[in-house]
């Protein structure tokens, strides 16, 4: 697990590894976190959601904003976006997952907010990004205008810009409720969440959670949903035991990264395994490398095939220093979550910073092979466009390089960058030639759509 922006610098040095990964947006306050354990956890309890709203989970992407903000929209596409402060707000899986079913009723609905250029296969940072510049030109009373940093103020007009209808809220409320009702999750949590809520009615609009500014509640909502769980089939019928433990994981992940001090207060003395991962993590993140080793070294023994803990002994080396250790341990984990293309990308990293030549190919292999899931990953394009240059494959660098900028929208330098490669491909790389024809098409027909708006 990663962290960019508006967390702590002692972040920024290692923006391209595994575990939990921010990439942050120079236009927004907020940081985006990759992570492969708490990304992979969600999607596998939220799909049966998915499958029921006929949505294919494939195409949904889930994004995790590092803030302490209590909020949830979607954007850009079918893309959920999740803040960490409602992650770790929710009392157990229930509540969470009635959130996505929430969001996902948007999705079927319709109800996306909308980018000022096509986001759909852009990078997650480009959506927030886009976001956050639109909001930005809004509150100076240009919709044009792009902005580096948010004020208050313009914090305020980003929450109108994701604010949606009562009605909208109304619609997917009964969606969402009719989604886990037909995915045999009770919906109980859902009640109790907007219950909670609820109570913010009364206090002033700038201590409300951005939640209920940005998902307006009236108490005809609050009664229809509790209406439908008295009425539901399902009841209260418990969540297995897996995710249970995946909700409290997940809780104790982020809490360790970015509230160190929280989580040690927390988790102090208390033995059950999220408990321990959490206290580990905020160990580790104040400084106590060893002493965070030595108790995930007891949880992998106890857990010897759970790639997650040994994806976090490889970070915790890496940012450490001792990248030649580390590799072993992302070796295991990739072994063990071989769909994981962000372990493949630390690993990938872990070469590339080990400074042997030997393994380069690896580096690039691992890298390639990152591109069937994570092909919309910008951080996958610069390190291979790294590991392609000293490789001495400068076309193929270039057209990474491109790669990485047409994800970002910078799309005059992916031009450029596609365009030299083009040049320097030989005939008989068909393949590449294409691809960096199609980039330049791309980011034309971006540029186009942008100057429209």
């Amino acid at each position: 697990m990663k962290l960019l922006t508006r967390m702590p610098k002692i972040l920024l040095g290692a923006v391209i590894c595994a575990g939990f990964l921010l990439g942050g947006s120079a236009a927004m306050a907020q940081g985006l976190i990759r992570d492969t354990e708490i990304e992979t956890d969600i999607r596998r309890m939220a799909t049966p959601i998915w499958q029921q709203a006929g949505l294919r989970p494939s195409d949904i992407r889930v994004a995790i904003i590092g803030d302490d903000t209590i909020n949830a929209f979607v954007a850009g596409g079918q893309n959920i976006f999740l803040y960490t402060g409602l992650i770790l707000d929710t009392h157990d899986i229930g509540e969470l997952l009635g959130v996505i079913a929430h969001e996902t009723g948007h999705i079927t609905g319709g109800h996306l907010i909308r980018t000022r250029q096509n986001m759909e296969d852009a990078s997650m940072e480009s959506i927030i990004g886009a976001l956050a510049g639109v909001a930005a030109g809004v509150a100076a009373g240009d919709a044009g205008a792009g902005m580096a940093t948010i004020t208050a103020t313009q914090q305020m007009t980003m929450s109108k810009l994701l604010s949606n209808s009562r009605t909208y809220e109304s619609s997917a409320d009964q969606a969402g409720l009719s989604f886990m009702e037909r995915a045999g999750y009770s919906a109980e949590g859902t009640a109790h969440f907007l219950e909670r809520l609820a109570r913010e009615e009364m206090l002033p609009e700038m201590q409300q959670s951005q939640y209920m500014l940005t998902h307006p509640l009236s108490q005809q909502r609050l009664d229809a949903v509790e209406d439908f769980v008295k009425r539901s089939s399902v009841g209260k019928k418990e969540y297995p035991d897996s995710y249970k433990l995946m909700h409290a994981r997940i809780k104790a992940k982020i809490l360790g990264f970015t509230t160190p001090q929280t989580a040690l207060r927390t988790y102090k003395d208390k033995t059950d395994m999220p408990s321990r991962y959490g206290y580990a993590i905020g160990l580790y993140r104040t400084g106590k490398v060893k002493e965070a080793l030595d108790i995930l070294v007891d949880l992998q023994k106890a857990n010897p095939n759970d790639p997650y803990i040994q994806e976090l002994q490889g970070q915790i080396l890496f940012e450490n220093g001792r990248i030649a250790e580390s590799i072993p341990f992302f070796q295991k984990a990739l072994e063990d979550a071989p769909e994981a293309g962000l372990i493949r990308i630390a690993l990938a990293h872990a070469y590339l910073e080990n400074r042997n030549a030997h393994n380069l190919p690896q580096a690039i292999d691992q890298l390639n092979r990152a591109k069937t899931t994570e092909y919309r990953t910008s951080s996958l394009f610069r390190l291979l466009a790294t590991a392609y240059g000293r490789n001495g494959q400068e076309a193929q660098a270039k057209l990474a390089l491109a790669e990485e900028a047409l994800l970002k929208r910078d799309n005059s330098f992916a031009i450029y960058q596609a365009t030299t490669a083009r040049k320097m491909l030989p005939e008989s790389e068909k393949a590449a030639r294409q691809r960096a024809s199609d980039i330049i098409e791309l980011a034309q027909q971006y540029q186009r759509q942008k100057a429209k708006n």
